[in-house]
């Protein structure tokens, strides 16, 4: 049986982990094909993988 200072304990690790992936995570550049977010059609902006990678599975989850 977990205790709450356990559990709490737990959360912070996941937290700092989920911190030092989006930090570590390598940048790559979209090419923007319909307006999202700040940005226009035709712009190639240079984001972090993770932001990559949730606007692609957004795109294929708008095309499905």
């Amino acid at each position: 049986m977990t205790t709450d200072q356990d559990r709490d304990r737990n959360w912070q690790d996941r937290r700092e982990r989920h911190a030092r992936f989006v930090a570590a995570s390598p940048m790559m550049t979209i090419r923007i094909v319909r307006p999202i977010g700040p940005y226009k059609v035709g712009e190639t902006p240079t984001v972090t993988a993770a932001v990559g990678n949730d606007y692609v599975a957004r795109r294929y989850a708008e095309k499905t």
